[in-house]
């Protein structure tokens, strides 16, 4: 067998979805093409581990899937509060945050958002700090959504499983209370049935003039 063969072999097995199966697989083709010795199977494991990361980063990390259901609709956040949000979802293409506003069936706003390897924290998993500013924004905007022009007074946020990185989840909220200058907004962030954090947001109304 010729070594294009191993090469093209290696790219489609790498391509799939399931690194680990790609690399034991490979290392089974690469040793009857070549006839490696066994020893000589540790350093291509090495080169192999180094191509299965960044090729699953390209066909995932880049393209995360953000699609809603079938029943939300996009919501344009920028149009609404422009360039405030810019450190969260301000970077579409960027390593750190993906994100992609909807309105429910009932006009709640949702966001699908990826956590990319830039949050991370606890290795292999997302800072408890970037999980906080997506409900800062996420639950901010809300407020706004819904009609209220607001800064956000305080965010009390309970973490309750580690996030692992390129993962795409779900933030829900829902405005709770609207009293005076008050708005109440909580929020949780999911995937399936793992809740990664909840939150609770105090929003303060405040003047279009002293928007900057």
């Amino acid at each position: 067998m010729s070594a294009f063969f191993c090469s093209a072999d290696a790219i489609a097995l790498l391509q799939g979805r399931d690194a680990v199966a790609a690399l034991v697989g490979l290392r089974v083709l690469h040793t009857v093409a070549t006839g490696c010795l066994p020893e000589k199977l540790i350093i291509m494991q090495r080169g192999l581990t180094s191509m299965v990361q960044t090729i699953a980063k390209g066909a995932d990390g880049n393209k995360p899937d953000l699609g809603g259901e079938s029943d939300w609709s996009p919501f344009d956040a920028a149009s609404l509060v422009g360039s405030s949000l810019r450190f969260v979802s301000g970077d579409p293409e960027g390593d750190r945050f993906r994100v992609r506003y909807y309105l429910d069936s009932a006009d709640h706003l949702k966001a699908k958002i990826w956590f990319g390897p830039e949050t991370e924290g606890p290795p292999g998993h997302a800072h408890g700090g970037s999980m906080a500013a997506v409900m800062d924004e996420v639950l901010g905007l809300a407020a706004w959504a819904a009609g209220y022009s607001i800064v956000v007074g305080n965010l009390n946020v309970s973490f309750r499983n580690l996030l692992p990185l390129q993962k795409v989840v779900t933030v829900e909220t829902k405005i709770v209370s609207a009293e005076g200058r008050k708005i109440m907004v909580h929020g949780r962030i999911y995937c399936d049935k793992s809740t990664y954090a909840v939150g609770e947001c105090l929003c303060i109304t405040i003047q279009p003039k002293t928007i900057s």
